[in-house]
């Protein structure tokens, strides 16, 4: 099985959603109607830790193509739009789509995922970007089972040339900001890659819609 691309849309919270963000006849209404769109594979949603005024919803999907044909569907994409309200303002949404280079569910549906997106500084290399963001990935991967570390995985983001998403998933936030503190691998990679790139980092407790 090919891997996915994976749409991950932040926008703001609804109040309800805010209120409960794990409530699932909340969100239903808009996961039922992915989960009948061609392509679509799983869906995932949760709040900010760090601003929980902002929601976010990933949608794996088997290709781009798959949802921007929904996207362009006039029967099927505006009761979407409509029933999404109920979790997000989809007129204030800001949107990127990654090509994954590995499988990334579990990092998806661990207690907690760190999203950090690196964004190339002109005249850098991106192969170089790419490289120390896959060399870190790795070193996530092998790091002892009582780091936190559930599981990380990264790839470039389609709209921005200039920009790669790293997804790790972790049993807490506490056990990443220990961990890039304390194992001298991952300091000296995370050092490498503010050196050539501009890194944001959030955390998101995501349910995973069955």
């Amino acid at each position: 099985m090919s891997l996915p691309v994976v749409e991950v849309i932040c926008a703001p919270a609804t109040e309800a959603f805010r209120a409960n963000p794990r409530s699932l006849p909340l969100v239903a209404p808009t996961f039922d109607i992915l989960k009948k769109v061609d392509g679509q594979i799983r869906s995932y949603y949760g709040l900010q830790h760090e601003d929980s005024s902002l929601a976010y919803t990933l949608v794996a999907w088997e290709s781009l193509g798959h949802h921007h044909e929904l996207m362009n569907d006039e029967v099927a994409y505006p009761p979407l739009v409509d029933v999404i309200q109920k979790i997000i303002d989809p007129f204030k949404l800001k949107m990127f789509h990654c090509a994954f280079t590995s499988e990334p569910y579990k990092a998806l549906q661990a207690p907690v995922t760190e999203l950090a997106t690196f964004t190339l500084n002109p005249g850098q290399s991106k192969d170089a970007l790419e490289g120390l963001v896959e060399d870190l990935s790795q070193a996530m991967n092998a790091a002892p089972r009582d780091s936190g570390v559930v599981h990380a995985a990264w790839g470039p983001t389609i709209e921005h040339d200039d920009m790669v998403a790293l997804f790790v998933g972790w049993t807490s936030i506490e056990a990443h900001w220990n961990l890039v503190k304390t194992d001298q691998t991952i300091v000296n990679l995370v050092n490498n890659l503010r050196n050539i790139s501009t890194i944001k980092v959030v955390h998101i407790p995501m349910s995973y819609y069955p």
